[in-house]
């Protein structure tokens, strides 16, 4: 029999359409800027520091965030999620994350204590000490960001964020000018995030009660500990690889620029991942929670996001991999010249990292936390795996000591995560929302077609001796304008169709 929808439901469904596509047109705009941000700071950066400065903050970063993951024990991310939540259940969330905020501090400058022997550098222990305060900050703001979240105002979160990293940058950089070295970089922390907790105190009138008021949300804390838990798996995975190289190698100098340019090799491929999957997630996980009742709505709007991402990300992916010796010389001058060959080593990670991220909050959206945490365990041991593997192959066969190791590491991780971890998951994720993955995978098809022929298409351009004579920087230029102009040119409809999907107008009557 079919079943038809009230004017109601139609009604509803238009409007949540209309929020999301409205929110991800504000978030994507947002994080362009926040990425124009953050590459003119690194280019200020790169050439004030130096690769050993980049290397030792590698080797901290790690023992700070992983703590930090549990601040909340995923709550924010549950606040989102919950249909229903009253203002005592939001004052316990506020009180225990700072609870958690407190003790994980007290965690990130133990474990500098404990690991600078390891580390071979004691410097590490008056980092970590530093940054430990970090997370007492977020915490602060961490509910008001997510109540601005549920309710969609995404474009007011986006200011924040965006004045917060901008006001980070300009710190940083006067601090550098200084000559404050890794310190200007542990100083762009802490403004940027204590200016994006204020302002968004200052933007959600919502304020905490007396921790006495508090009551807590039924089930709340175990999604967000199952969400939590899997966040800071995923995060191990991700630096396991940098973890490696920071044990082995971090002692000497060398080891240090080594893992300073294997890391900033990482954050830049994972900088166009950010651009698309951040904003996507964003508006992904409140919308797609609202929709989680309406499965047909649920599964529509999801293949949406996902054909999005995919379409941007593919040739993002492959443009990369070819220009990525340019871009590293562009932006950081020759001292950086060795990073471009591992960014073109990470570069088709892209596609595989930007799907697997918005992957978490199709997963959230239906509360299976469980299966995502499923994932994230095996993901993380097949990466370490990789790691393992490729760290003794790349020594034998990819250069000298350290930088056959990192190149292998580099070259291993990459093949894990497109070989091998990228379909099964899947798979697997859309069958536990009870969606199909192969309708998902045919949608990949095309812009995979296309930016095959754009790579081939750009990396001949690159081969033209007037092109190799010109410096790095009109060089890179003509590639990039030559890429855009050969995909766009065989995906325009394809852009187009997605972009209607996910960040087109309010659908009408």
């Amino acid at each position: 029999m079919v079943q038809y929808k009230s004017a109601q439901g139609r009604e509803q469904d238009r409007s949540l359409l209309g929020s999301m596509r409205g929110g991800t047109r504000n978030v994507l705009a947002g994080q362009l800027v926040s990425q124009v941000v953050s590459l003119a700071a690194l280019a200020a950066l790169y050439r004030l520091l130096t690769p050993d400065d980049f290397g030792l903050l590698g080797m901290a970063v790690p023992l700070v965030m992983l703590p930090r993951m549990l601040t909340t024990l995923g709550l924010s991310v549950a606040t989102v999620q919950r249909a229903r939540l009253d203002d005592r259940q939001l004052t316990h969330v506020f009180w225990l994350g700072l609870k958690l905020a407190t003790a994980t501090a007290a965690v990130t400058a133990l474990l500098g204590y404990m690991l600078a022997p390891v580390y071979g550098d004691p410097r590490l222990l008056e980092l970590c000490a530093c940054l430990a305060g970090t997370s007492l900050v977020v915490a602060m703001g961490l509910v008001h960001q997510a109540l601005l979240e549920r309710k969609m105002l995404l474009g007011r979160l986006v200011a924040i964020r965006v004045a917060g990293q901008l006001l980070g940058v300009v710190a940083a950089v006067v601090a550098a000018f200084d000559g404050w070295g890794v310190w200007s970089l542990v100083i762009q922390q802490y403004v940027e995030i204590t200016v994006t907790s204020v302002l968004a105190w200052f933007v959600e009138s919502w304020r905490p009660g007396a921790p006495g008021a508090a009551s807590p949300a039924e089930g709340l804390t175990r999604l967000g500990g199952s969400y939590s838990l899997s966040s800071m798996l995923f995060y191990l995975g991700q630096n396991l690889d940098k973890i490696l190289i920071a044990v082995m190698f971090g002692s000497t100098e060398l080891g240090r620029q080594a893992l300073g340019m294997y890391s900033q090799a990482y954050q830049l491929m994972m900088k166009p991942v950010n651009l698309v999957s951040s904003p996507v997630t964003g508006v992904m996980l409140p919308a797609l929670s609202r929709a989680w009742p309406d499965r047909r709505l649920h599964a529509t709007m999801a293949s949406g996001f996902y054909a999005f991402v995919a379409t941007i990300l593919l040739p993002a992916g492959i443009g990369l991999a070819i220009v990525a010796p340019d871009v590293m010389t562009v932006l950081g001058g020759e001292k950086w010249q060795q990073a471009g060959w591992l960014l073109s080593a990470l570069a088709p990670v892209i596609l595989v990292q930007g799907l697997i991220n918005i992957t978490g909050s199709l997963l959230v959206s239906a509360g299976q936390t469980r299966v995502l945490l499923f994932a994230s365990l095996l993901i993380t041991v097949l990466q370490a795996q990789a790691i393992g593997v490729a760290y003794l192959l790349g020594g034998q066969y990819l250069g000298e000591t350290p930088w056959g190791q990192v190149r292998g590491i580099a070259l291993g991780l990459s093949l894990v995560m497109v070989l091998v971890v990228f379909i099964p998951y899947m798979v697997f994720a859309f069958k536990a929302v009870g969606n199909r993955a192969g309708s998902m995978l045919r949608r990949l098809v095309f812009p995979l077609v296309a930016s095959g022929v754009m790579g081939i298409a750009v990396y001949g351009l690159g081969q033209v001796r007037v092109l190799q004579e010109l410096s790095p920087m009109p060089r890179l230029l003509c590639l990039v304008a030559s890429g855009v102009l050969v995909y766009g040119t065989m995906a325009h409809r394809r852009i187009r169709d997605v972009w209607g999907e996910v960040a087109g107008r309010e659908p009408q009557e």
